[in-house]
């Protein structure tokens, strides 16, 4: 894309004619330049005021954009204090801002204070929203685990007719209810790894900070708890398999 701009051949753009747009008898130059890139700026109020806007990116973008470019931009971090040393540190930002012309700084605190209060209030709810999940899973799998032994009530039958031991049995089906679950965790992790970094790319926390890191030491955790709960409650389903039911079973006309 192209966009065409126009500016006083002469440069005098301190009259009030000017600033009102009523300017009519003066020169203009205009231009056509190829479109970079796009960057929003909340803070500038309206296009009559002289208020320059600033360019709040990293460095490796603006040489990106323009490699002959003669702006540099240093995007610093404090450490977290009290809003007093917040406060503080703005203030000294700022002079030393105003100090020299050619540079322009902002305070991006009360920004990043805004966004991370968004982003909390957003993880409450995906907390609260994982644990309803989680519990609706658990009655879900104990459902499963139950079905899967009732179906296969023949097969039970089969083995203990050809001799292999009520423990041996359970130790089986407790080995093939893991691997399930184990194969349930592995995919839900090839789902969550891309979408948790889509999520992060569109969400723009890198611009406050926030580089994406995905909590493999919780999610290895929760796995590991959802194991040895498949591995109870196949255990305790499979108590319920009794002798003189399997015995009922292989005694059952067809």
């Amino acid at each position: 894309d192209t966009i065409q701009i126009k500016y006083r051949k002469d440069f005098q753009t301190s009259s009030q004619e000017y600033e009102s747009l009523t300017d009519s008898d003066a020169e203009y130059v205009y231009r056509e330049f190829q479109v970079a890139a796009i960057v929003s700026f909340p803070y500038m109020y309206d296009c009559n005021r002289t208020l320059y806007p600033l360019l709040i990116t990293r460095d490796a973008c603006v040489k990106e954009i323009a490699p002959q470019s003669s702006i540099q931009c240093m995007y610093l971090e404090g450490k977290e204090n009290s809003s007093q040393q917040q406060d503080a540190l703005e203030r000294k930002l700022i002079r030393l801002g105003s100090q020299n012309q050619d540079i322009s700084t902002r305070s991006l605190i009360g920004e990043k204070q805004q966004n991370e209060m968004f982003y909390y209030k957003q993880m409450v709810y995906i907390y609260g929203i994982t644990g309803l999940v989680l519990l609706l899973m658990l009655l879900n799998l104990a459902n499963h685990l139950r079905y899967r032994m009732q179906i296969r009530s023949k097969e039970i039958c089969m083995l203990r007719a050809m001799g292999l031991s009520i423990s041996m049995t359970r130790k089986i089906f407790i080995f093939e209810n893991l691997l399930l679950a184990l194969g349930g965790e592995l995919l839900a992790l090839g789902l969550l790894w891309p979408a948790l970094n889509q999520v992060y790319k569109a969400s723009e926390m890198e611009a406050f900070s926030h580089s994406f890191t995905f909590p493999l030491a919780a999610f290895s955790g929760i796995s590991g708890g959802i194991l040895v709960i498949c591995g109870l409650l196949s255990s305790r389903i499979l108590k319920l398999w009794k002798t003189r039911e399997i015995a009922r079973g292989i005694g059952r006309p067809e």
